[in-house]
């Protein structure tokens, strides 16, 4: 809201329990001065104080906010039989980072980069401060999903099932690993068997090779795993399956991939997002995406069910406060306050909504690297904080507990807010963005402190309304955001061509892209890259047999969401490699889906968006052109089945390859002295582009200036036969 002040214009905080205060207790304290711990995050340390407390061992319980409509969320701290799952940052060597927190009782540990991830006593929290090789520790806050007798409708919707019968491919000698919450925990599997919409023993149209489950999530998960495997089973029925859980931390999450790769998968498949995964840099899970796309294995990835909820701005000076806590009057510290107002006015508080039984859910980031990226990245210089105020105005109105206020510098830049209403009418409360002085800093320091960092941003994951200054900015993220990823938006089943619909319609919720990337792996300032996402958009709304509602009420659950779409599109990724004969590349793969999706329009702006947009990327998949295309770079058969006994071929050679102008070409043939050839070039769609006449051992110049960056198919013809080969134009 709009205030006029005297002045020159210029995390998830989770908790497991919480206990309330008297009326009075407030004014019976003594007013002290919030301290932050700089090795572990305070969400953690309220986690242990409560469960030393419930114990029975004389720890002051955490305090809570008596006054406050508003309640602190305590459902995303992934807590198992006494253990929460964390996510830890090695000061050096995450081995022995690993070694000691196994010392502290970790179970289920992985490490990826600088990050451990596993499952941590609850009661060993505390003497986690004491661990030299921990630079820091928070929990793993429970990721977001992109949310037989059943059949997907989308298999229609993106002609999946005209592409299997035109050119006879089911999936065959592929294998689609999928990364999710669980797969059994519901104990639905075999059910799923029996009625022939999973693969394995039992199942009625033979398909016995069961789903290979690396590791499942320990209790508590929904299955979407399961319910994407049914789609892509659907869809590819051939394809072998594989899971693995996405749920246990970041650094598990990116070994999963790995270990996906190494198991087998041909196809990579996930619809998960970690809210702490950094904006501005690739971290670790986007490293391992491109890092098994480098190894030619097609990564999806769910852009996620945000649509474009978000703030991004500049960082606007507008006041120098002194914050205090509502609930306790603790003094929070002093601050640069951001002004939301980009006018000639002054406004500290952006006003938001909360709906009853609803809440707001920010992941608040800024433009400084993360420690955590890699093992020599610096990590933040500054410490961001982001408020909830109950008062327009009002300074004294801040809830600690309910705000996004870890210890930043050295650290990640990154906090994360989130509070629930509980009451039966909406809650009006307002945002604060401040950059925390310390008391020892020096004027220099201060003025510094004042100008960087710049560039500030967050994306909502509840169901709270920004009221003002919403900027409608990218929600997509993360690995979503990896230059490696094949990122799928989503497009309702029944809002296609196949059901009437022309051009087909973004679903609402589907996120947008066009974050940009600050940062390289090393945490060093790069040119501002923004990378062309999502890349295509894909069917979801289809049939499960057990997850999600019933929407055209034929008695089987839909399953909607990004998560319903990325499998649909890996499923065809699948039909794809069968056809080319598993020649084709994972960037071929996305190549080929970006240039024969069906244009879709951006309904936010005016006019039809002709070509790439970041709402639908370069639009919806079809199946039918993108599976004839890689057909067209199976090997071919020879024209002669027995070539003469001299054509000894040494084969088609092109150079530079990649290039980005002119290309040589020679066919070289032992024994064949000056045999005439033909030269074909083609797109990756096999639609011919030009065709040159030379012979067998003399180069031949082309010059590929005009063309598209992209993937090109090169074709050798002479009397004895007919070789293909690929080149790159960047």
């Amino acid at each position: 809201m709009l205030q006029r002040y005297a002045t020159p214009h210029h995390c998830f905080v989770w908790l497991a329990a919480f206990s309330l205060l008297w009326a009075n207790a407030s004014a019976l304290r003594a007013q002290t001065t919030v301290t932050k711990s700089i090795k572990i995050s305070g969400d953690l340390l309220r986690l242990a104080q409560t469960n030393a407390a419930q114990r029975g061992k004389n720890t002051p319980p955490p305090t809570g906010q008596q006054l406050s409509p508003l309640r602190q969320k305590t459902d995303l701290l992934q807590v198992v039989e006494g253990f929460v799952v964390i996510d830890a940052v090695a000061e050096g060597s995450s081995a022995d980072l690993l070694a000691d927190l196994e010392a502290k009782g970790l179970q289920k540990g992985a490490r990826f980069g600088r990050r451990v991830s596993g499952l941590m006593p609850i009661a060993n929290l505390s003497a986690l401060e004491r661990v030299q090789t921990l630079r820091f520790v928070r929990p793993a806050y429970k990721p977001l999903t992109n949310l037989g007798k059943a059949y997907t409708q989308g298999d229609g919707a993106q002609r999946s099932n005209v592409a299997r019968r035109k050119y006879g491919v089911m999936g065959r000698g592929t294998t689609v690993g999928i990364l999710s919450d669980s797969y059994n925990n519901l104990g639905g599997a075999s059910k799923s068997v029996r009625d022939g919409d999973l693969p394995g023993e039992g199942n009625p149209q033979g398909d016995r090779t069961p789903v290979k489950v690396l590791e499942d999530y320990p209790e508590g998960g929904t299955d979407e795993g399961r319910a994407m495997a049914e789609i892509i089973h659907d869809i590819a029925f051939s394809s072998k399956l594989q899971f693995t859980t996405a749920f246990m931390g970041q650094a598990s999450f990116a070994q999963g991939i790995i270990n996906l790769a190494n198991a087998g998968s041909t196809i990579i498949v996930d619809d998960v997002v970690y809210y702490d995964e950094p904006m501005f840099q690739d971290g670790i899970i986007a490293q391992a995406v491109n890092q098994v796309q480098e190894r030619g294995i097609p990564y999806f990835s769910a852009a996620g069910n945000v649509n474009d909820n978000s703030y991004e701005s500049e960082f606007r000076y507008g006041a120098t406060k002194l914050l205090k806590n509502y609930d306790v009057g603790d003094i929070i510290g002093e601050y640069y306050l951001h002004d939301f107002d980009p006018g000639p006015g002054v406004d500290l508080f952006q006003e938001i909504t909360i709906p009853p039984d609803g809440d707001i859910v920010l992941s608040f980031q800024w433009d400084q690297p993360f420690a955590s990226a890699c093992e020599t990245c610096p990590g933040a210089e500054s410490d961001l904080d982001i408020f909830l105020a109950m008062k327009d105005g009002d300074f004294g109105s801040m809830f600690s507990m309910l705000s996004g206020m870890e210890y930043n510098v050295g650290g990640d830049a990154v906090e994360i807010l989130a509070a629930g209403a509980y009451q039966e009418e909406p809650e009006t409360a307002y945002l604060v963005i401040g950059k925390r002085i310390e008391r020892n800093m020096t004027t220099a320091e201060r003025d510094k402190l004042k100008k960087l960092p710049t560039y500030m941003k967050y994306v909502n994951f509840g169901n709270a309304t920004i009221e003002e200054y919403r900027t409608h900015s990218s929600t997509s993220y993360g690995h979503t955001n990896a230059a490696g990823a094949i990122t799928i938006g989503a497009v309702r089943y029944d809002q296609t061509p196949t059901y009437g619909v022309y051009p087909p319609t973004r679903e609402s919720f589907s996120s947008t892209g066009g974050t940009p990337i600050l940062f390289n792996y090393q945490g060093k300032r790069i040119s501002r890259t923004v990378r062309r996402k999502p890349d295509v958009l894909a069917p979801q709304g289809g049939n499960t047999t057990f997850f999600g509602e019933d929407y055209e009420g034929d008695g089987l659950p839909n399953f909607f969401g990004t998560s319903a779409a990325a499998p649909h599109a890996a499923a065809v990724a699948a039909l794809m490699q069968e056809a080319s004969k598993h020649q084709i590349t994972g960037q071929q793969i996305k190549d080929i889906l970006r240039n024969t999706a069906l244009d879709m329009n951006d309904e936010r702006t005016k006019g039809f968006d002709t070509g790439f947009d970041y709402a639908t990327g370069y639009g919806m998949l079809q199946a039918e052109p993108a599976v004839k295309a890689a057909k067209a770079l199976a090997p071919r058969a020879q024209v002669n089945a027995q070539p003469l006994a001299n054509a000894n071929v040494r084969g088609l050679q092109a150079y530079p390859n990649p290039t980005r102008n002119r290309l040589t070409v020679m066919l070289l043939e032992e024994g064949q002295d000056l045999s005439p050839i033909s030269i074909t070039l083609l797109d990756v769609t096999g639609k011919r582009l030009r065709s040159h006449q030379t012979e067998a051992g003399v180069p031949l110049d082309l010059d590929l200036s005009p063309l598209p960056a992209g993937v090109y198919i090169l074709e050798a013809q002479s009397p004895h036969y007919r070789t293909q080969m690929r080149v790159m134009k960047e």
